[in-house]
């Protein structure tokens, strides 16, 4: 089975370079975070290697994976997310207005489409590694310093590692 590795927002493919090198037959996918979610999701899939596969995302990687397990046009068996959006980001809400060039603001807000979808079971087993450390108190409840914990617990399917770090 091949993992494969989907970075977050903003960064870099080879973010996963350790950890790629320490499990091999890994893929690093690299795609451009800016886009909107749905064009994020295509370019990803196309990277995934045929056969099956475990999807690993970080932040909005993970909100990817899940949504290429739902359009089961991939051989996924399983998704790992970390430190992902699933219920969305309340701060897209403000920072779209900062980075308007930025479709993805206006798609991983709570009530988009992708994000409730997100919240429906894929089929197939998740986890979801949340980070409970940090801070940044302009977001109004409790963070890891850029994800609500609440959005990163909004799985009702996951199962859920709390880890006490950012």
């Amino acid at each position: 089975m091949t993992i494969c590795f989907i970075h977050g927002l903003g960064a870099p493919e080879n973010c996963f370079k350790y950890l790629s090198k320490e499990l091999g037959h890994a893929a690093q996918i690299s795609y451009d975070s800016s886009a909107a979610l749905a064009d994020s999701v295509a370019e990803v899939s196309a990277q995934i290697p045929e056969g099956p596969v475990t999807l690993i995302g970080h932040s909005l990687g993970g909100v990817i994976a899940v949504l290429i397990a739902h359009e089961k046009k991939r051989d996924v068996k399983k998704v790992v997310t970390i430190s992902s959006p699933l219920g969305g980001s309340r701060a897209a809400r403000w920072l779209k207005y900062f980075m308007p060039t930025y479709p993805i603001m206006y798609d991983i807000q709570p009530q988009s489409p992708q994000i409730r979808q997100v919240k429906t079971d894929p089929g197939v087993p998740v986890l979801s590694i949340v980070s409970t450390e940090g801070g940044f108190p302009i977001l109004g409840e409790p963070n890891d310093g850029t994800v609500e914990i609440k959005s990163q617990r909004a799985l009702s399917y996951a199962k859920q590692f709390d880890v006490p770090a950012n």
